[in-house]
């Protein structure tokens, strides 16, 4: 199981988000930055500062898995050669824009708990990854069911789940359409104080929204 989230240390933000942050924080909120800094939406030009926002959700869908062994029960299906190098990709991906959860929650399907163990290691989590066995094939409701009970001193929490569920909750909390691929990662802010908040009722804002394919 993992170690206490209140002893994961948080991630300092060394990619675009922190470094833009740390340069207009003054400026916007003359001095008051928020718990959590400024949004990525304001960053990126696409509204104003989510000031709001305490608790940062990270969704991501396992990488692309093999279907060679016919012999292999849905659930103990590994990763192919393309999902083995995305999931290290998406994790260098996550250290660099300073994004390191304070805790990795996954689905106990082989190609989830290994995706989540290729991203963790290349991010530099330094916890442990949790396997949630109701997050296998889980629908969206599941996710925040299970967002619900986290400890509120973990401010990101990163759930390493399935299609069609991750992708609906990704598009039910953002009211968005958004294509969820393999190893597709989805950054959202949502307005709540404690985990035990949130819900489909939540109006979450989609922060970022990265695929593999789209990575140099």
């Amino acid at each position: 199981m993992v170690e206490s989230a209140a002893t994961v240390p948080r991630e300092t933000a060394t990619g675009f988000f922190g470094r833009a942050a740390s340069l207009v924080a003054h400026f916007v909120t003359g001095g008051n930055v928020p718990r959590g800094g400024l949004g990525v939406g304001f960053l990126l030009g696409q509204g104003e500062a989510t000031l709001g926002f305490m608790k940062t959700l990270l969704l991501l869908r396992h990488a692309k898995s093999s279907w060679n062994d016919d012999s292999l029960e849905d659930h103990e299906r590994p990763l192919n050669k393309r999902g083995k190098k995305s999931a290290p990709r998406m994790g260098r991906l996550v250290r660099d824009e300073g994004i390191v959860p304070d805790l990795i929650v996954a689905s106990t399907a082989n190609r989830a708990k290994t995706t989540a163990n290729l991203v963790a290691e290349k991010a530099g989590y330094r916890g442990e990854v949790r396997l949630e066995p109701a997050l296998y094939l889980a629908p969206p409701e599941r996710y925040l069911r299970i967002a619900s009970k986290v400890d509120d001193a973990v401010e990101r929490l990163m759930l390493v789940g399935h299609n069609p569920g991750i992708e609906m909750c990704v598009d039910l909390l953002c009211r968005c359409n958004e294509v969820m691929p393999t190893a597709g990662l989805a950054v959202i802010s949502l307005p709540i104080d404690h985990w035990s908040e949130v819900s489909l009722n939540v109006d979450g804002k989609l922060e970022a929204f990265w695929r593999p394919k789209e990575l140099t």
